[in-house]
């Protein structure tokens, strides 16, 4: 089953603005220093601390231009670089109104959403709402915005992207997960209207793009629906060879240090997402196509599938990856799963809608699929050839047969249900740093 405390090995939410923090081509916002400046702020003056030597800066990931941490000065090895007191935590006891709050009917059992993970988001969503009125105003600000969210994340798949990749497993995931909000926002409207409601001044839209934040960042904490931590937002991820943090959770405080080596100045801050997370999970949880993901995938696809607005699904694709020779030539030299995306006003320049999104998963259709459109394969191969060069290069030993099904999905993931891909956190067992990705309870 994928959420198991063994099974999805060192992560961390905080990198989120891997995919949150997203500027420049992607059309994100650029205030990068401030933002960051204002959450160290914030948890230096509240009792926590942020290491002086570090701050934000735009760095370079998967072709995209986003916010990253970087040290200003070196940072020895095992140094302290981020405490965060419980009192700062998005956390259910932290907000003692919504904590007592007796939900309507539609919120308790028409969605695998915990009622309480329903009370914290609310809660959320309204301290949101006051702006420069509440209390953690200044962490709240640097969280990303919803429009953002439905640019590059496939829970918001709509239109020709969602026809257009229908072919893969993580489109009808996708769709069941609009239909979970769906409920959510009759929940939502009925709490709205009832008697003294805690959320009456709020609308759907602050409450949804309150999921999609704690979704995304929550860490599971004792077992329970999980806390959003202030300040850990900034840090991207990197495969697991690559991470140079080491975080740990107390029942007081959450702390994050530096690994096994000193960090000199200029370099970026890393953690893990996920150490086995393919990149359908990565994709499907965080909106994250990690091009040199060690982790194969799991489900097979009929790479001959039919599209929306194009003939294929490999047209589809096709069309947005840079398969030049020059460009599948830096994907292999850099063991990446799939080229990069071309640049262009149809991919992800000046605005798109969900072109970002549409990158990704023509990325993800050509790890699938790139032995069988290119080579004959029955399954897809991870490495790729130039032009030019023989496709001997490719083992055809690893091979899975693909049944026929004209389009349709062959096996589901196993194990990864709906409910289990909602109720994900963060796990960080208390006497080591090694983390896991837990769902909040069995349902």
């Amino acid at each position: 089953m994928l959420l198991k405390s063994n099974g999805i090995g060192s992560m961390i939410v905080s990198a989120i603005a891997f995919a949150y923090g997203i500027v420049g081509s992607f059309g994100g916002r650029a205030d990068v220093g401030d933002e960051f400046e204002a959450a160290a702020a914030y948890v230096n003056q509240n009792g926590g601390l942020v290491h002086s030597g570090l701050k934000a800066n735009l760095t370079s990931h998967g072709g995209a231009t986003i916010r990253g941490v970087v040290t200003k000065r070196p940072v020895l090895r095992d140094d302290l670089l981020i405490r965060v007191p419980r009192s700062l935590w998005i956390l259910l006891e932290n907000f003692p109104e919504f904590a007592s709050v007796e939900l309507p009917p539609s919120c308790n059992g028409t969605t695998p959403v915990d009622p309480d993970t329903i009370k914290l988001v609310g809660a959320l969503a309204a301290e949101s709402a006051l702006g420069n009125r509440s209390s953690r105003y200044e962490y709240l600000r640097t969280l990303p915005h919803l429009d953002g969210f439905k640019m590059f994340h496939p829970r918001y798949v709509e239109g020709s992207v969602r026809h257009d990749f229908a072919a893969l497993p993580i489109v009808p995931q996708a769709v069941g997960l609009q239909q979970i909000d769906t409920a959510l926002k009759v929940c939502f409207e009925d709490w709205r209207h009832a008697p003294r409601s805690l959320v009456a001044d709020i609308s759907w839209n602050h409450m949804e793009a309150a999921y999609a934040q704690f979704r995304t960042r929550r860490v599971g904490i004792d077992g329970s629906i999980g806390a959003m931590i202030p300040a850990m937002d900034m840090f991207n991820t990197d495969r697991s060879t690559h991470v140079n943090t080491k975080w740990h959770v107390s029942k007081d405080a959450f702390t994050q240090r530096v690994g096994a080596s000193t960090l000199y100045t200029g370099i970026e801050l890393s953690d893990n997402y996920c150490s086995t997370c393919d990149n359908h999970l990565m994709l499907i949880i965080w909106g994250v196509y990690m091009e040199d993901n060690p982790n194969e995938l799991v489900e097979e696809v009929d790479c001959s599938a039919n599209a929306g607005t194009a003939s294929s699904l490999r047209e589809a694709s096709q069309s947005v990856l840079d398969l030049s020779y020059e460009g599948r030539a830096l994907a292999t030299a850099n063991g990446w799963k799939a080229p990069r995306c071309r640049s262009g006003e149809a991919v992800t320049h000046r605005g798109v809608a969900q072109g970002p999104l549409r990158c990704s998963l023509a990325r993800l259709a050509w790890e699938y699929c790139a032995g069988f459109w290119e080579h004959g394969l029955h399954r897809p191969s991870t490495k790729l050839v130039p032009w030019g060069r023989t496709s001997k290069a490719i083992s055809k030993s690893k091979a899975v047969s693909l049944a026929a099904t004209e389009g349709r999905i062959v096996r589901r993931r196993s194990g990864t249900s709906l409910a289990e891909i909602e109720n994900s956190a963060i796990e960080v067992p208390r006497d080591t740093h090694r983390v896991s990705l837990l769902h909040t309870r069995r349902l």
